[in-house]
């Protein structure tokens, strides 16, 4: 229980270093809230003309739902949307992988994901101030419905699912970012925002998964989309209990795959990269 209890006091204290960090880098952060705002603004007024101009409609969706899934999209992916591979690709360029396996005695993979938590919960509050400065006004001038109380209530009452979906996100872009070990000779800045946009696509980012032909539902069960389309989802309350159960059980699928292959190879890949580095 005291070996317990002590882990517990480590990563709360990394947390807490990592979301008073954040402070210092206020102009960073305000330039990224600010282009996050244009993005929805803009997103807004792409919606507005094709539903109030060109007559444009998805059965799926009311205008004040796709407004409001951009709106949830900008903040959940502040929160949930992992970028391990670009935490790993800083470490592997820097050299700062092989200090840290000599200078911590900590897990590498929950030391980084609990530094991440810290960030992104900062990041979050943060966002969600400057969003709300634009949010009220053009809600009150396009006449959108806010359903604020119920999407508040869901986020609590789902809150253990969307950090499990962080979880999955950091799994995923983790085992990615294990392929960035075997290619440190070559550059990979260009690979990482390339698939970055592949993974806007199938998460969720650009457009929701659900207005997709039928064809090619199954898209919707992608690894990618447990880092916006599933929290978005469940923050709208578009999904009825029983497919929240589906949902879930693919969850914990992709967690045991992802688990189990990041044990199996990272280790590998430590070797490698200490054999072609150190």
């Amino acid at each position: 229980m005291t070996q317990i209890t002590a882990r517990l006091k480590k990563f709360i204290t990394i947390f807490k270093l990592s979301f008073v960090v954040q402070t210092a880098y206020r102009w960073d952060f305000f330039l990224w809230g600010v282009k996050d705002t244009l993005m929805f603004i803009s997103e807004v007024f792409v919606w507005y003309f094709l539903y109030k101009k060109a007559s444009v409609s998805f059965a799926t969706y009311s205008f004040d739902q796709i407004i409001i899934y951009y709106l949830l999209v900008q903040i959940v992916r502040r929160f949930v949307a992992a970028q391990a591979y670009f935490v790993i690709a800083d470490d592997v360029s820097s050299g700062g992988l092989l200090y840290y396996y000599l200078s911590k005695p900590i897990s590498y993979f929950w030391f980084k994901f609990t530094q991440s938590l810290g960030s992104r919960c900062f990041s979050l509050l943060y966002l969600i101030l400057v969003l709300m400065v634009v949010i009220l006004p053009i809600s009150a001038w396009l006449q959108i419905n806010m359903p604020v109380i119920n999407i508040l209530q869901r986020l609590i009452i789902y809150s253990p699912l969307l950090i499990l979906s962080m979880l999955g996100s950091w799994l995923f872009t983790y085992l990615l970012a294990i392929g960035l070990l075997y290619v440190i000779r070559t550059g990979t800045g260009g690979l990482l925002y390339f698939n970055m946009m592949i993974f806007g696509v199938l998460n969720g980012l650009y457009f929701p998964l659900d207005i997709l032909p039928a064809g090619v539902a199954w898209i919707k069960y992608n690894p990618f989309q447990y880092a916006l389309f599933f929290p978005v989802q469940l923050l709208l309350g578009r999904l009825p209990n029983s497919q929240i159960v589906i949902y879930m059980l693919v969850l914990f699928a992709y967690l045991m795959i992802f688990g189990f292959l990041i044990r199996r190879f990272w280790p590998k890949a430590i070797c490698y990269y200490q054999d072609h580095v150190g």
